[in-house]
């Protein structure tokens, strides 16, 4: 586990770390800190947020925020910590109408004859990944330059597992009952709408100078206002795809509508009230 940096005046020399698997490990008094020297150069690659952690607590970062923490400034350098981006998804479902060939519990032959299929010939429903399909496009609202800044995830399944939500998604019913998996329909697909260009800008901060403790890290998701119009855009499309393109909407019973919500499910309002409520990160920091 590297805890920092090692500076000969503003040159680095080497790495300081100790070595463990547990947190119990590292913190042990008998467990001492090592040095290993650089012979050329030192590249520093911890990702999106150990990165930044490792230069902040080596004094390379905002001298501000150093001085706060008490750490001894090497390098002044503001921008350090404060370009943090993530992916973005909210969830889209939709109930399948009984016309339409899908797997559930509720369906114990299809069920039984799917895991024919899988385990004797290799294919039919079992055998398709868990998000089938992707489509990404521009919204129209960043230069063109800039390439595809939405993207939508499609799902043939919905995710009713309360726990696998909870977990993995932070949805958790007992603070919103939204998230009650008993409104997730057992039969239906789910979109995800996503924004892969955010402008919001999120920041990672030391706690403390201890190398160990997890920093701060605030995502300042939907903070730019544009960043909720683009998710807006993306989440209408999956409607208009699901609702009114051949491929689906003989296959599309309803939307999964919010009843908690007050807005009207047309209206911008409810949209976007659905996404602040249900967004979430797709795990892609970057900075």
């Amino acid at each position: 586990h590297v805890t920092r940096l090692e500076f000969d005046g503003d040159r680095v020399t080497g790495v300081s770390y100790k070595m463990g698997n547990t947190d119990s490990k590292l913190r042990s008094p008998k467990n001492r800190t090592h040095f290993v020297a650089a012979k050329r150069e030192v590249v520093l690659s911890a990702g999106a947020y150990q990165t930044p952690q490792i230069l902040l607590l080596s004094g390379v970062g905002p001298r501000e925020h150093l001085e706060e923490v008490g750490i001894q400034v090497v390098a002044d350098l503001p921008g350090v910590g404060s370009n943090l981006q993530d992916h973005l998804m909210a969830p889209l479902n939709f109930e399948l109408a009984p016309n339409a060939n899908a797997l559930s519990p509720a369906g114990i032959f299809t069920l039984i004859r799917e895991l024919f299929n899988y385990f004797v010939f290799g294919q039919g429903i079992l055998m398709l990944p868990f998000v089938l399909g992707m489509a990404f496009f521009r919204s129209g609202m960043r230069p063109e330059s800039d390439g595809n800044d939405l993207q939508i995830h499609f799902c043939p399944y919905t995710v009713g597992d309360e726990e696998v939500a909870k977990v993995n998604l932070g949805y958790d019913k007992a603070k919103n009952p939204r998230f009650d998996p008993a409104l997730i329909p057992p039969v239906g697909v789910l979109f995800l709408p996503s924004l892969v260009r955010p402008y919001s800008k999120g920041t990672i901060r030391l706690r403390t100078t201890d190398p160990l403790a997890p920093p701060v890290i605030d995502p300042h998701f939907l903070e730019d206002p544009r960043d909720m119009a683009m998710l807006k855009t993306c989440y209408k499309k999956c409607r208009q795809i699901a609702c009114e393109t051949s491929a689906f909407k003989n296959f599309i019973a309803k939307e999964v509508i919010n009843p908690y919500s007050k807005a009207d499910p047309e209206s911008d309002e409810y949209i976007e009230q659905s996404i602040r409520e249900a967004v979430v990160t797709i795990y892609h920091p970057a900075g």
